[in-house]
């Protein structure tokens, strides 16, 4: 492949989403990962508090295997914690932290204190892919870029198939001027001047190599965002760090410690209330002192617990009473279980039970509302001015063809009717490099017209979970927030938080909680797909904090409440 090719493929990868933006594809170590400081020294310091996991993410190829650490801190240089309970939700882990895959997917590897149970655990995300013995080219994202010392740089690897077609590989990553971990992030070093990281797929040794840049510019100050929020207990908020720079820039990619007084933070910043009222500080430290502090208030309450409005996770062998369904046939959306199931459909994401959406071309009015193929499931749940918590986990089968017009699988809609949904979650290959999951918002209601404010490249054969927190409202009051697979989702706009948002239609006074599949008509014609395509649900929750929606937590309740 000319190094021509290579570039056209890379600026096509960049087109639409920022560098520093791109989610992790791929990214491991065949042994240890690189130490993230020289510096790290193990040892419990306490035996309280959270840890920060290393590596964040990570794709595994084959029987590739990986080391996790934990760390005082997302801070470079700060001290090991060897003291660890580790566990996984698939493949094997040792108590020296050492993974090892036993079958392809996306897994969570969790990691806690020894000596409290109640000390805060931290979670890492591993994919483990099938081997790629026949890649044609692997590509580095980004390939030239400036980090200033002491900060960080998250690198990914794609493999491309003699066809073009991308794929996700394991690669063994290698640097200078910095360090760079298991999951290709970099730390750059404090001496400036031009580097290099390298990437070397794990089953072929082909090769890609990026170009680093340190300036002489440092770390000035941060700010720590939002500056100020009220919280019932109980309840949540992400923050968040943008540094300056000597030289006036500003970046976002300041590895920073948190702390917090009347609740807990988690090592990447979130939040949760504590049960007392009063007003608490909010504390981020960067290297060298650095630090900027928020202020939370916590409004008082006698209860702490969460309510749940909708269960969906079909443990029952069938949706919850009342649900509404829009399908052209009986069966189109059709319950499973882990012990009769068609070929090729997962085992549930969790318990014994899940769902199939099938749809054909065919599909469209007027045994649908629309011309395009359609089966929905909904609920009506929100009305102006909630704000919500919402959770389900998606599977897209192996072998899942390119999707190149529009293909919504979940949507918050109701009347008027009259226009796309303020935000929807989609999947479509619509830059020409694979299909990825995106969502919508940046909604016009003079226009009717949304904007792409976040994308993923899809791995399929796994489950994939969202977490979605709203403010629904048919002004500009709304808000949006979006976990995928346990991590906070970045916005183009850099934020993590969406605002100044419509999240409902103009006169709308209800929306409905939907999970479906609609798509462009002509896509996928009966003459080339009789059976149709199918994606898969579970877990699916609304409710009034995150504990009762995220599949993760332990905490999931069972009760149903209508609004």
């Amino acid at each position: 492949m000319t190094y021509t090719y290579k570039l056209a493929r890379r600026l096509a990868r960049l087109r639409n989403v920022p560098a520093l933006l791109l989610p992790i594809l791929a990214a491991c170590s065949a042994g240890q990962p690189t130490d993230i400081s020289p510096s790290n020294s193990p040892g419990d310091a306490s035996a309280e508090g959270p840890v920060a996991l290393n590596p964040r993410e990570v794709t595994l190829e084959g029987t590739q295997h990986v080391l996790f650490r934990a760390f005082e801190s997302l801070i470079p240089g700060s001290n090991q914690v060897t003291s660890i309970e580790w566990t996984a939700t698939g493949g094997t882990i040792n108590g020296d932290g050492s993974y090892a895959p036993t079958s392809t997917g996306s897994f969570k590897v969790i990691g806690r204190r020894k000596g409290n149970p109640q000390n805060q655990p931290d979670t890492s995300t591993v994919v483990v892919v099938p081997p790629q013995p026949s890649l044609a080219s692997i590509i580095i994202s980004p390939f030239n870029v400036t980090v200033a010392g002491g900060l960080q740089q998250q690198f990914t690897a794609i493999g491309h198939l003699s066809d073009g077609t991308e794929v996700s590989i394991g690669v063994d990553w290698t640097a200078t001027g910095g360090t760079i971990d298991g999951g290709g992030l970099y730390t750059a070093g404090l001496t400036s001047g031009t580097y290099k990281v390298i990437a070397k797929h794990v089953t072929t040794g082909l090769a890609d190599t990026a170009v680093v840049t340190i300036p002489a510019a440092t770390l000035q100050s941060i700010t720590l965002t939002p500056s100020s929020v009220s919280l019932s207990p109980g309840t949540g908020r992400q923050f968040s760090v943008a540094g300056r720079m000597s030289d006036g820039t500003t970046t976002s990619n300041v590895p920073v410690a948190y702390t917090a007084t009347g609740g807990s933070i988690s090592v990447s910043g979130y939040y949760t209330a504590g049960s007392t009222g009063g007003t608490y500080r909010v504390v981020a430290t960067a290297q060298g002192g650095k630090a900027d502090s928020s202020t939370v208030s916590i409004t008082s309450s006698t209860s702490t617990s969460g309510s749940v409005w909708f269960t969906a996770d079909f443990e029952s062998g069938a949706w919850p009473s009342n649900t509404i369904f829009e399908q052209c046939v009986p069966g189109r959306i059709k319950v499973y279980s882990n012990s009769s199931k068609p070929s090729g459909a997962p085992s549930a994401r969790r318990g014994s039970y899940f769902v199939g959406y099938t749809v054909l071309d065919t599909d469209t009015s007027p045994c649908t509302p629309t011309s395009n193929p359609r089966a929905s499931g909904y609920r009506q749940l929100f009305r102006p001015g909630d704000e919500m918590w919402e959770g389900f986990s998606v599977y897209i089968p192996t072998g899942f063809p390119s999707v190149p017009h529009f293909f919504m699988f979940e949507e918050d809609y109701g009347a008027p009717f009259n226009s796309p949904p303020p935000n929807g979650i989609w999947l479509q290959n619509f830059d020409g490099t694979g299909n990825k999951f995106y969502i919508t918002g940046n909604y016009d209601g003079s226009a009717k017209t949304v904007q792409r404010v976040w994308s993923t490249k899809i791995v399929t054969g796994v489950w994939h979970d969202f977490v979605v927190h709203k403010r629904f409202a048919t002004d500009k009051s709304g808000w949006l927030e979006v976990w995928f697979d346990g991590q906070q989702v970045t916005f183009s706009d850099g934020s993590t938080r969406l605002t100044n948002q419509q999240t409902m239609l103009t006169g709308a006074t209800s929306a409905n909680f939907s999970l479906m599949q609609y798509r462009s008509a002509g896509m996928f014609p009966v003459s080339s797909y009789p059976n149709g395509l199918t994606v898969y649900f579970d877990e699916a929750r609304v409710g009034t904090t995150r504990d009762v929606v995220d599949v993760s937590s332990t905490l999931l309740a069972s009760s149903v409440r209508l609004p």
